[in-house]
């Protein structure tokens, strides 16, 4: 796997688990993943203004993966924000992440879009995963499958579908957009106005899925009244993270390895909390970043 790929993941990462780790006072809801991602969204629209030579050379296969995208990242945001209503943050985000690890390779090998992966990133990919559900253990006899098996846990799988499909699609849509623009640079600038029009389509689908409800719509205009701030930067910072990520499917020849590289925010994140905000960690949570970490190496040799 390229070093700059192995790079930009894990600049990516930190940056993720900073802004997740600042916004933690706002509890992450559907309702305030709609009103962030619209706000981002807002900020990075005028880098259209860039990209417009571009924009009238996109073909139509390409828009279409664009809106196909767009709903996936809809999906995540809004079954993550479900999952967090039913269940644990600290037990649902961890297997909403976990799970595309496992789900993005097989369906890349039946695409045919990627190189074939050695049993050595099997086992790295095994390992981040039961480093992901270890870590929110207190002690070993909290593990029950009822803690897994309920609607939440039912809600962190559509998010991880989001997130599997997402990452598949923005792979393939990213290598067309680089054959259409062969210049100098194009892995950056083509991943940057991937990111604006994904980020106007999953916003186009969110508010689909969210404003004819009226519960939903008087969240979001408390959320605006009381954490616009807040849920702006959150908006900004996780498209800006994102569109790193986004260059660096440039530099890996399987978009599974990029995916579980990001799981390095989980650990990171840990970190943050423990150090910076004085959370506990167990036993059981530095067993899983073991695991995480170790995972991470593997992937990355």
């Amino acid at each position: 796997m390229d070093n700059l790929a192995i790079f930009l993941v894990f600049i990516s990462s930190f940056m993720h688990a900073g802004w997740n780790c600042l916004g933690k006072k706002v509890r992450p809801s559907g309702a305030s993943f709609t009103l962030s991602a619209i706000l981002g969204m807002l900020a990075f629209v005028p880098l259209l203004l860039f990209y417009i030579d571009w924009l009238s050379e996109i073909s139509q296969e390409i828009w279409l993966l664009v809106l196909l995208s767009g709903f996936f990242q809809a999906v995540y945001f809004l079954g993550l924000g479900q999952s967090y209503r039913f269940g644990d943050m600290s037990l649902m985000y961890p297997v909403s992440r976990a799970l595309p690890v496992l789900l993005v390779p097989p369906v890349i090998a039946l695409l045919g879009w990627g190189t074939e992966l050695s049993t050595m990133k099997w086992l790295a990919f095994c390992l981040i995963v039961s480093g992901c559900i270890i870590l929110p253990l207190w002690h070993w006899s909290d593990f029950r499958w009822s803690h897994y098996l309920n609607p939440a846990s039912a809600f962190a799988m559509i998010a991880a579908l989001g997130i599997t499909g997402y990452s598949v699609v923005d792979s393939h849509t990213l290598m067309l957009m680089r054959a259409l623009w062969p210049v100098e640079g194009v892995a950056f600038k083509s991943a940057l106005l991937y990111l604006v029009l994904q980020a106007v389509a999953t916003c186009l689908w969110l508010m689909l899925f969210s404003m004819p409800f009226r519960r939903q719509r008087r969240e979001i205009a408390r959320l605006f009244e009381d954490h616009r701030g807040a849920l702006f930067f959150t908006g900004v910072a996780m498209f800006a993270t994102y569109s790193i990520v986004l260059a660096a499917m440039a530099f890996s020849d399987n978009v599974s390895l990029i995916v579980a590289l990001r799981q390095i925010s989980i650990p990171v994140g840990v970190l943050m909390g423990v150090f910076l905000l004085g959370e506990r960690a167990s036993s059981q949570k530095w067993c899983g970043v073991g695991f995480i970490v170790t995972g991470l190496i593997l992937v990355s040799l």
